[in-house]
């Protein structure tokens, strides 16, 4: 096979190899595009359009504190101070960590772990109280 201007040897193989590498980038490509493995601010604000989320590391947390199934006994202990709400926005749009959908700017935020454990709970301090935020999963 004449690759540009040069004859190489073996370069059958090579391109032949380089199809299936490709074919398979492509299928893995498609396949984790379509399978929904991470909930985004944007399809929760597209679903929810009044959720009270918070996004941090990435992770969309809502609040869980007036849920029917949550209770006292779940209410989890401020462990780590993560920092403050930098942003209040329902704009989805460029969405970062510690942005809030109905928290105010400078609201603290712990997490309910250690430094080097995932997050699955935020705390919010608020006026009326902590208000509990659990990461959202995909089902």
């Amino acid at each position: 096979m004449k690759i540009g201007q040069f004859n190489i040897p073996g370069s059958q193989n090579i391109a032949a190899n380089v199809k299936w590498v490709s074919l398979l980038l492509l299928i893995f490509l498609i396949a984790s595009g379509c399978s929904p493995s991470k909930v985004t601010v944007r399809s929760t604000l597209n679903d929810f359009p009044d959720a009270d989320i918070i996004q941090y590391e990435g992770d969309v947390f809502g609040n869980i504190t007036d849920a029917e199934w949550f209770s006292e006994a779940d209410q989890e202990e401020k462990v780590r101070y993560i920092g403050e709400i930098r942003k209040q926005t329902t704009n989805s749009w460029f969405f970062r960590d510690l942005y809030a959908t109905q928290l105010p700017e400078g609201t603290k935020i712990y997490a309910n772990s250690e430094e080097n454990e995932h997050v699955w709970m935020l705390i919010a301090e608020t006026e009326v109280g902590d208000q509990y935020y659990r990461v959202q999963l995909a089902e």
